[in-house]
Protein backbone atom coordinates (compact mmCIF):
# COMPACT_ATOMS: atom_id res chain seq x y z
CA UNK A 1 0.00 0.00 0.00
CA UNK A 2 1.14 3.60 -0.80
CA UNK A 3 2.21 4.90 2.48
CA UNK A 4 1.10 9.07 3.34
CA UNK A 5 4.18 10.68 2.43
CA UNK A 6 4.23 8.99 -1.36
CA UNK A 7 0.30 10.13 -1.76
CA UNK A 8 1.00 13.61 -0.29
CA UNK A 9 3.65 13.74 -2.97
CA UNK A 10 1.30 12.37 -5.41
CA UNK A 11 -1.55 15.59 -4.45
CA UNK A 12 1.25 18.05 -4.83
CA UNK A 13 2.42 16.79 -7.97
CA UNK A 14 -0.80 16.81 -9.26
CA UNK A 15 -1.45 20.11 -7.86
CA UNK A 16 1.35 21.41 -10.02
CA UNK A 17 0.39 19.57 -12.88
CA UNK A 18 -3.30 20.94 -13.17
CA UNK A 19 -1.59 24.68 -12.64
CA UNK A 20 1.03 23.93 -15.54
CA UNK A 21 -2.02 23.02 -18.00
CA UNK A 22 -3.98 26.60 -16.54
CA UNK A 23 -1.18 28.58 -17.43
CA UNK A 24 -0.29 27.57 -20.88
CA UNK A 25 -2.82 28.02 -23.98
CA UNK A 26 -4.35 30.16 -26.43
CA UNK A 27 -4.09 33.04 -23.50
CA UNK A 28 -0.77 32.29 -21.47
CA UNK A 29 -1.35 32.94 -18.00
CA UNK A 30 1.80 34.55 -15.50
CA UNK A 31 2.14 33.88 -11.99
CA UNK A 32 0.78 37.19 -11.03
CA UNK A 33 -2.74 36.31 -12.96
CA UNK A 34 -3.25 33.00 -11.66
CA UNK A 35 -2.72 34.33 -8.37
CA UNK A 36 -5.43 37.27 -9.29
CA UNK A 37 -7.47 34.47 -10.53
CA UNK A 38 -7.50 32.48 -7.63
CA UNK A 39 -8.32 35.37 -5.38
CA UNK A 40 -10.89 36.70 -7.84
CA UNK A 41 -12.67 33.04 -7.36
CA UNK A 42 -12.56 33.57 -4.02
CA UNK A 43 -13.81 36.96 -3.90
CA UNK A 44 -16.92 35.33 -6.02
CA UNK A 45 -17.94 32.31 -3.92
CA UNK A 46 -17.87 34.72 -0.82
CA UNK A 47 -20.05 37.51 -2.24
CA UNK A 48 -22.38 35.43 -4.24
CA UNK A 49 -25.11 32.92 -2.84
CA UNK A 50 -24.96 31.23 -6.26
CA UNK A 51 -21.47 29.60 -5.65
CA UNK A 52 -22.71 26.60 -6.15
CA UNK A 53 -23.45 27.16 -10.07
CA UNK A 54 -19.98 28.68 -10.35
CA UNK A 55 -19.02 25.40 -11.97
CA UNK A 56 -21.83 23.68 -13.24
CA UNK A 57 -24.49 26.36 -14.92
CA UNK A 58 -23.90 29.35 -17.32
CA UNK A 59 -27.01 31.48 -15.21
CA UNK A 60 -24.00 32.61 -12.74
CA UNK A 61 -21.89 34.08 -15.04
CA UNK A 62 -24.75 35.77 -17.27
CA UNK A 63 -25.57 37.93 -13.54
CA UNK A 64 -21.66 37.75 -12.32
CA UNK A 65 -19.59 38.44 -15.74
CA UNK A 66 -18.08 41.99 -15.88
CA UNK A 67 -14.89 42.95 -17.79
CA UNK A 68 -12.71 42.52 -14.21
CA UNK A 69 -13.68 38.83 -13.93
CA UNK A 70 -13.88 37.86 -17.87
CA UNK A 71 -10.25 35.78 -17.54
CA UNK A 72 -11.68 33.80 -14.87
CA UNK A 73 -14.79 33.18 -16.64
CA UNK A 74 -12.63 31.83 -19.31
CA UNK A 75 -10.34 29.84 -17.34
CA UNK A 76 -12.83 28.16 -15.50
CA UNK A 77 -15.49 27.55 -17.90
CA UNK A 78 -13.47 26.47 -20.68
CA UNK A 79 -9.63 25.47 -19.66
CA UNK A 80 -10.42 23.78 -16.15
CA UNK A 81 -13.18 21.39 -17.54
CA UNK A 82 -11.04 20.30 -20.15
CA UNK A 83 -7.81 19.40 -18.17
CA UNK A 84 -9.88 17.73 -15.62
CA UNK A 85 -11.87 15.95 -18.70
CA UNK A 86 -8.29 14.53 -20.00
CA UNK A 87 -6.47 13.67 -16.70
CA UNK A 88 -9.94 11.22 -16.04
CA UNK A 89 -10.00 9.95 -19.35
CA UNK A 90 -6.12 9.10 -19.43
CA UNK A 91 -6.84 7.54 -16.36
CA UNK A 92 -10.03 5.21 -17.64
CA UNK A 93 -8.21 4.54 -20.84
CA UNK A 94 -5.36 3.21 -19.13
CA UNK A 95 -7.10 1.12 -16.53
CA UNK A 96 -9.29 -0.62 -19.66
CA UNK A 97 -5.91 -1.59 -20.96
CA UNK A 98 -4.20 -2.47 -18.12
CA UNK A 99 -7.25 -4.69 -17.39
CA UNK A 100 -7.01 -6.28 -21.17
CA UNK A 101 -3.87 -7.23 -20.97
CA UNK A 102 -3.74 -8.90 -17.45
CA UNK A 103 -6.83 -11.11 -19.20
CA UNK A 104 -4.76 -11.62 -22.60
CA UNK A 105 -1.87 -11.87 -20.43
CA UNK A 106 -0.36 -10.59 -23.26
CA UNK A 107 1.10 -7.03 -23.52
CA UNK A 108 0.85 -6.26 -26.99
CA UNK A 109 -3.08 -5.78 -26.92
CA UNK A 110 -5.87 -2.87 -25.72
CA UNK A 111 -9.18 -2.51 -26.06
CA UNK A 112 -9.11 -1.23 -29.82
CA UNK A 113 -7.92 -5.10 -30.05
CA UNK A 114 -11.92 -6.26 -29.70
CA UNK A 115 -12.76 -2.82 -31.78
CA UNK A 116 -14.36 -1.42 -29.19
CA UNK A 117 -13.37 2.24 -29.68
CA UNK A 118 -15.08 2.12 -33.33
CA UNK A 119 -17.78 0.03 -32.25
CA UNK A 120 -18.18 2.67 -29.45
CA UNK A 121 -18.02 5.30 -32.40
CA UNK A 122 -20.24 3.77 -34.78
CA UNK A 123 -22.73 2.91 -32.20
CA UNK A 124 -22.47 6.68 -30.89
CA UNK A 125 -23.17 7.86 -34.33
CA UNK A 126 -26.08 5.44 -35.25
CA UNK A 127 -28.07 6.80 -31.64
CA UNK A 128 -27.47 10.50 -33.09
CA UNK A 129 -28.45 9.54 -36.54
CA UNK A 130 -31.51 7.92 -35.80
CA UNK A 131 -32.96 10.07 -32.74
CA UNK A 132 -31.42 13.27 -33.54
CA UNK A 133 -30.54 14.19 -30.63
CA UNK A 134 -26.69 14.75 -28.92
CA UNK A 135 -28.49 12.90 -26.17
CA UNK A 136 -28.60 9.48 -27.00
CA UNK A 137 -24.61 9.66 -28.14
CA UNK A 138 -23.41 8.02 -24.82
CA UNK A 139 -26.04 5.07 -24.46
CA UNK A 140 -25.62 4.71 -28.34
CA UNK A 141 -21.82 4.55 -27.88
CA UNK A 142 -21.87 1.90 -24.54
CA UNK A 143 -24.27 -0.14 -26.31
CA UNK A 144 -21.53 -0.10 -29.40
CA UNK A 145 -19.01 -0.57 -27.35
CA UNK A 146 -20.84 -3.83 -25.67
CA UNK A 147 -21.87 -5.37 -28.81
CA UNK A 148 -18.48 -5.05 -30.19
CA UNK A 149 -16.88 -7.55 -27.59
CA UNK A 150 -19.93 -9.80 -27.28
CA UNK A 151 -19.63 -10.19 -31.60
CA UNK A 152 -15.86 -10.67 -30.64
CA UNK A 153 -16.58 -13.36 -28.07
CA UNK A 154 -19.16 -15.37 -29.59
CA UNK A 155 -17.00 -15.53 -32.93
CA UNK A 156 -14.54 -17.01 -30.83
CA UNK A 157 -16.28 -19.38 -29.08
CA UNK A 158 -17.89 -21.31 -32.55
CA UNK A 159 -14.56 -21.19 -33.77
CA UNK A 160 -13.00 -22.76 -31.20
CA UNK A 161 -14.47 -26.62 -31.13
CA UNK A 162 -13.32 -27.06 -27.84
CA UNK A 163 -15.93 -24.77 -26.53
CA UNK A 164 -13.14 -22.70 -24.31
CA UNK A 165 -12.43 -18.89 -24.98
CA UNK A 166 -9.25 -18.81 -26.79
CA UNK A 167 -7.51 -16.07 -26.68
CA UNK A 168 -5.32 -16.34 -29.68
CA UNK A 169 -8.34 -16.78 -31.51
CA UNK A 170 -9.94 -14.22 -29.42
CA UNK A 171 -7.22 -11.54 -31.12
CA UNK A 172 -7.77 -12.63 -34.37
CA UNK A 173 -11.78 -12.17 -34.47
CA UNK A 174 -10.96 -9.08 -32.53
CA UNK A 175 -8.94 -7.73 -35.14
CA UNK A 176 -11.73 -8.43 -38.02
CA UNK A 177 -14.25 -6.88 -35.77
CA UNK A 178 -12.49 -3.75 -35.66
CA UNK A 179 -11.51 -3.57 -39.35
CA UNK A 180 -15.89 -4.20 -40.28
CA UNK A 181 -16.65 -1.30 -38.05
CA UNK A 182 -13.87 1.12 -39.39
CA UNK A 183 -15.16 -0.06 -42.68
CA UNK A 184 -18.85 0.83 -41.64
CA UNK A 185 -17.41 4.42 -40.65
CA UNK A 186 -15.94 5.13 -43.43
CA UNK A 187 -18.29 3.85 -45.51
CA UNK A 188 -20.94 6.25 -43.57
CA UNK A 189 -18.93 9.29 -43.91
CA UNK A 190 -18.08 8.80 -48.15
CA UNK A 191 -21.93 8.40 -49.02
CA UNK A 192 -22.40 11.35 -46.39
CA UNK A 193 -23.51 14.87 -47.93
CA UNK A 194 -24.31 16.67 -44.54
CA UNK A 195 -21.39 18.70 -43.41
CA UNK A 196 -22.34 18.60 -40.04
CA UNK A 197 -22.45 14.28 -39.95
CA UNK A 198 -19.02 14.59 -41.73
CA UNK A 199 -17.75 17.31 -39.11
CA UNK A 200 -19.12 14.83 -36.27
CA UNK A 201 -17.67 11.64 -37.56
CA UNK A 202 -14.08 13.51 -38.06
CA UNK A 203 -14.23 14.92 -34.71
CA UNK A 204 -15.06 11.21 -33.09
CA UNK A 205 -12.41 9.50 -35.42
CA UNK A 206 -9.37 12.02 -34.52
CA UNK A 207 -10.82 12.97 -30.51
CA UNK A 208 -11.38 16.24 -29.42
CA UNK A 209 -11.68 18.23 -26.09
CA UNK A 210 -12.85 21.46 -27.54
CA UNK A 211 -16.41 21.06 -26.60
CA UNK A 212 -15.83 19.80 -22.83
CA UNK A 213 -17.95 21.42 -20.06
CA UNK A 214 -18.81 20.72 -16.78
CA UNK A 215 -21.75 19.33 -16.79
CA UNK A 216 -20.21 17.00 -19.79
CA UNK A 217 -17.05 15.83 -17.18
CA UNK A 218 -19.80 15.09 -14.41
CA UNK A 219 -21.84 13.00 -16.64
CA UNK A 220 -18.97 11.36 -17.60
CA UNK A 221 -17.21 10.56 -14.14
CA UNK A 222 -21.17 9.57 -13.02
CA UNK A 223 -21.52 6.93 -15.12
CA UNK A 224 -17.80 5.63 -15.47
CA UNK A 225 -16.93 5.44 -11.67
CA UNK A 226 -19.14 2.55 -10.66
CA UNK A 227 -17.59 0.79 -13.55
CA UNK A 228 -13.92 1.94 -12.24
CA UNK A 229 -14.93 1.02 -8.97
CA UNK A 230 -15.90 -2.94 -9.88
CA UNK A 231 -12.59 -2.93 -11.32
CA UNK A 232 -10.51 -2.20 -8.12
CA UNK A 233 -13.05 -4.70 -6.32
CA UNK A 234 -11.88 -7.36 -8.67
CA UNK A 235 -8.44 -6.98 -8.31
CA UNK A 236 -7.37 -10.42 -6.44
CA UNK A 237 -9.06 -11.75 -9.79
CA UNK A 238 -6.64 -9.89 -11.41
CA UNK A 239 -3.78 -10.47 -9.84
CA UNK A 240 -4.46 -14.40 -9.86
CA UNK A 241 -4.43 -14.17 -13.59
CA UNK A 242 -0.72 -14.21 -13.52
CA UNK A 243 -0.72 -18.13 -13.04
CA UNK A 244 -1.50 -20.27 -15.96
CA UNK A 245 -5.58 -21.12 -16.61
CA UNK A 246 -4.81 -24.70 -15.79
CA UNK A 247 -4.02 -24.23 -12.29
CA UNK A 248 -6.56 -21.66 -11.47
CA UNK A 249 -9.12 -23.64 -12.68
CA UNK A 250 -8.19 -27.33 -11.40
CA UNK A 251 -8.69 -24.78 -7.94
CA UNK A 252 -12.12 -24.01 -9.46
CA UNK A 253 -11.93 -20.83 -10.48
CA UNK A 254 -14.54 -19.91 -13.23
CA UNK A 255 -11.68 -17.89 -15.07
CA UNK A 256 -12.90 -18.09 -18.90
CA UNK A 257 -16.65 -16.08 -17.17
CA UNK A 258 -14.48 -14.09 -14.85
CA UNK A 259 -12.48 -13.17 -18.29
CA UNK A 260 -15.33 -12.39 -20.22
CA UNK A 261 -16.70 -10.38 -17.41
CA UNK A 262 -13.91 -8.17 -17.06
CA UNK A 263 -13.43 -7.56 -20.72
CA UNK A 264 -17.51 -6.01 -20.49
CA UNK A 265 -16.72 -4.39 -17.85
CA UNK A 266 -13.52 -2.69 -19.50
CA UNK A 267 -15.45 -2.47 -23.20
CA UNK A 268 -18.45 -0.59 -21.25
CA UNK A 269 -15.53 1.52 -19.53
CA UNK A 270 -13.84 3.78 -22.14
CA UNK A 271 -17.12 3.94 -24.43
CA UNK A 272 -18.70 7.02 -22.67
CA UNK A 273 -15.30 9.00 -23.62
CA UNK A 274 -15.24 7.53 -26.77
CA UNK A 275 -18.65 9.30 -27.37
CA UNK A 276 -17.87 12.30 -25.55
CA UNK A 277 -14.44 13.13 -27.12
CA UNK A 278 -13.85 10.83 -30.00
CA UNK A 279 -11.34 8.11 -30.07
CA UNK A 280 -8.07 8.35 -28.32
CA UNK A 281 -5.65 5.86 -29.24
CA UNK A 282 -2.39 4.36 -27.86
CA UNK A 283 -2.40 5.54 -23.95
CA UNK A 284 -4.43 2.22 -23.01
CA UNK A 285 -1.32 0.01 -24.93
CA UNK A 286 1.65 2.22 -23.71
CA UNK A 287 1.04 3.31 -20.41
CA UNK A 288 0.30 -0.14 -18.90
CA UNK A 289 3.45 -1.27 -20.55
CA UNK A 290 5.15 2.06 -19.31
CA UNK A 291 3.97 0.47 -15.26
CA UNK A 292 5.12 -3.06 -15.90
CA UNK A 293 8.79 -1.26 -17.21
CA UNK A 294 9.21 0.19 -13.74
CA UNK A 295 8.22 -3.93 -12.09
CA UNK A 296 4.94 -2.40 -10.25
CA UNK A 297 4.22 -6.04 -8.50
CA UNK A 298 0.97 -5.52 -6.88
CA UNK A 299 -2.23 -5.31 -8.37
CA UNK A 300 -3.68 -2.42 -6.48
CA UNK A 301 -0.37 -0.28 -7.12
CA UNK A 302 -0.60 -1.41 -11.16
CA UNK A 303 -4.07 -0.62 -11.36
CA UNK A 304 -3.52 3.03 -8.79
CA UNK A 305 -0.39 4.44 -11.27
CA UNK A 306 -2.01 3.22 -14.56
CA UNK A 307 -4.99 5.37 -14.02
CA UNK A 308 -2.43 8.27 -12.16
CA UNK A 309 0.13 8.03 -15.43
CA UNK A 310 -2.34 7.63 -18.57
CA UNK A 311 -4.44 10.69 -16.93
CA UNK A 312 -1.18 12.66 -16.32
CA UNK A 313 0.12 11.74 -20.03
CA UNK A 314 -3.23 12.63 -21.65
CA UNK A 315 -3.08 16.20 -20.02
CA UNK A 316 0.36 16.65 -21.04
CA UNK A 317 -0.72 15.33 -24.68
CA UNK A 318 -4.16 17.78 -24.56
CA UNK A 319 -1.85 20.82 -23.20
CA UNK A 320 1.06 19.88 -26.26
CA UNK A 321 -1.78 19.66 -29.04
CA UNK A 322 -3.33 23.17 -27.97
CA UNK A 323 0.05 25.13 -27.49
CA UNK A 324 2.53 23.14 -30.01
CA UNK A 325 1.00 25.67 -32.60
CA UNK A 326 -1.46 28.03 -33.70
CA UNK A 327 -4.41 25.33 -34.81
CA UNK A 328 -4.81 22.85 -32.43
CA UNK A 329 -3.53 19.36 -33.19
CA UNK A 330 -6.36 16.59 -33.24
CA UNK A 331 -5.62 14.56 -29.89
CA UNK A 332 -5.59 10.78 -30.98
CA UNK A 333 -3.45 12.32 -33.96
CA UNK A 334 -0.70 13.24 -31.37
CA UNK A 335 -1.35 10.43 -28.98
CA UNK A 336 -0.50 8.37 -32.15
CA UNK A 337 3.03 10.45 -32.45
CA UNK A 338 4.24 10.26 -28.98
CA UNK A 339 2.59 6.35 -28.51
CA UNK A 340 4.25 4.97 -31.38
CA UNK A 341 8.46 5.42 -30.34
CA UNK A 342 8.04 5.01 -26.92
CA UNK A 343 5.98 1.81 -27.72
CA UNK A 344 9.21 0.91 -29.78
CA UNK A 345 11.43 1.79 -27.32
CA UNK A 346 9.85 -0.54 -24.71
CA UNK A 347 10.04 -3.38 -26.89
CA UNK A 348 13.24 -2.79 -27.71
CA UNK A 349 14.19 -3.02 -23.62
CA UNK A 350 12.39 -6.25 -23.64
CA UNK A 351 14.09 -7.71 -26.01
CA UNK A 352 17.48 -6.37 -25.10
CA UNK A 353 16.12 -7.87 -21.34
CA UNK A 354 15.36 -11.27 -22.31
CA UNK A 355 18.37 -11.93 -24.77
Amino acid sequence: MLNKKTIFVHIILFMLLIVSALKFGDLYLENSQLINLLVNIIDIISTSQDSFYLFLENEFWEKHLTSENLLTYSILELRLPRILMSFWIGGILAISGCVFQRVFQNSLVSPDILGVSLGSALGGLLAIALTNSLNYGMLGAIIGGALATLIAVVISYSLNFKGALSRFILIIVGILVSSFFASAINLWKYFSSDDNVLRGISYLMMGSFSAVTFESLLILVAVTFPILLFIFISKNFLELLLLPIEILETQGIKVRQWSFILLFIASILISPSVATVGVIGWISLVIPNVIRYFAVKKINLILYYNFIFGGASLLLADTLARTMIQVEIPIGVLTGIMGVPIFIFLIFKDLKRIN
